[in-house]
């Protein structure tokens, strides 16, 4: 880790012991190493003694979407850095069926996760176009699956323990899947299927709410009367 932040691997070992205290650059460069948040990377900075940098809105975002995610009619939910559910509304929760609340230790439940949820992964018929929005978002950076970033070691893990179909799913979108531009706004068709009535068709929209921490706000717009009439 020393050397990948222009260190040693001595000196590495040394921060890691606390023998010694990384400079302000030394310390940018094990935090851009690790891939840590810049919610994350601030609190480690000011515990460090350095002032943060970028502008730390992480809370007061979540405070903001929380309350606007549930004045919208469809199903809304906004993800931070680590693919994580930060925000959900009703429509939501009604249509996946799922508890998307932190769980006891406080962890979000990640979107990646989910991907391979047997609560999830079925209901989205075109799951493989779906996979592959948000395969482009997380390959930018040459982020990989074999070696992410710290922040999206859990995703990863969670994605892991689901439905064992999805791996397999998973890494033939991963070998064609491109990283997507980094730009305000990305789409896709969502279709999801019901065990009971017709199935549901969305427009999936992802508005970046926060360039520098990487928040985005997804909408899953109805496509049609059928689904409207379904979540009313």
């Amino acid at each position: 880790m020393g050397t990948r932040a222009g260190g040693s691997e001595g000196a590495g070992r040394a921060y890691e012991n606390g023998l010694r205290r990384p400079g302000r650059a030394t310390l940018d460069g094990l935090i851009g190493a690790l891939g840590i948040p810049l919610e994350d990377a601030n609190a480690i900075r000011t515990a460090a003694g350095y002032p943060a940098r970028g502008v730390d809105r992480s809370v007061l975002i979540e405070s903001d979407v929380t309350a606007e995610a549930a004045a919208y009619p469809w199903p809304v939910f906004v993800l931070n850095q680590s693919f994580e559910i930060v925000a959900a509304n009703e429509p939501l929760r009604s249509l996946w069926r799922v508890n998307v609340s932190p769980s006891s230790d406080g962890r979000p439940v990640s979107l990646f996760g989910l991907l391979s949820a047997s609560e999830v992964a079925p209901h989205i018929a075109n799951w493989d176009e779906f996979a592959a929005l948000v395969v482009g978002i997380w390959r930018r950076g040459d982020r990989s699956l074999e070696n992410p970033p710290i922040h999206l070691v859990e995703g990863v893990e969670s994605f892991v323990m689901g439905d064992p179909q999805y791996l397999a799913r998973l890494l033939r979108v991963w070998e064609r899947a491109l990283p997507l531009p980094t730009q305000p706004r990305l789409h896709c068709d969502v279709y999801w299927t019901r065990a009971m009535g017709s199935d549901l068709h969305f427009f999936a929209a992802m508005t970046m709410l926060d360039s520098e921490n990487e928040w985005s706000w997804h909408d899953w717009i109805p496509a049609d009367a059928v689904t409207w009439r379904a979540l009313v």
